[in-house]
């Protein structure tokens, strides 16, 4: 109990931490797509290389508000309450995996998804419990998550 109170504390750092890591990822996934249209449709051709207006940035930051607003709750829910036990030093763990593995993709220029990630580091910290598989994680859920990816990907 003692314990789980200094994780509570130390979870302000982590979950800031995990804010910006998963702001710096999300706006980048969204702008450059739409750069690239936006840059095609201006000038009428492909081009190799993107030049990014600043307007383009503050929108897809307001695309990804809008999106947290209006489904942030949901999913917050699903995956901080519903997938595996919770504690303060579960949730710094996860905020902190998440993070780093957030900030490393966005400086290498991976295109990843925040959401997966996080889902990802609530399962390995499941997991590290050391209790068995079916106690640890809620699997049906994860199959729930995990399902519409398989399917995305084969379509391909």
């Amino acid at each position: 109990p003692e314990l789980e109170r200094v994780f509570a504390s130390a979870q302000v750092c982590s979950a800031s931490l995990a804010a910006f890591a998963a702001g710096a990822n999300d706006v980048a996934n969204e702008v450059a797509p739409l750069a690239a249209i936006w840059q095609t449709y201006r000038d009428g051709r492909v081009a190799e290389s993107v030049r990014t207006p600043k307007w383009l940035f503050a929108y897809a930051g307001a695309g990804v508000a809008a999106g947290l607003a209006l489904f942030g709750s949901r999913v917050m829910r699903t995956v901080g309450r519903d997938a595996t036990k919770m504690t303060p030093a579960r949730g710094f763990n996860i905020e902190l995996g998440y993070a780093l593995a957030s900030l490393v993709a966005s400086a290498e220029g991976w295109p990843v998804s925040t959401t997966q990630l996080c889902v990802g580091a609530v399962v390995g910290v499941g997991l590290a419990s050391g209790t068995d598989v079916s106690k640890a994680v809620n699997l049906k859920l994860l199959g729930r998550i995990f399902a519409p990816r398989g399917v995305a990907t084969k379509l391909r």
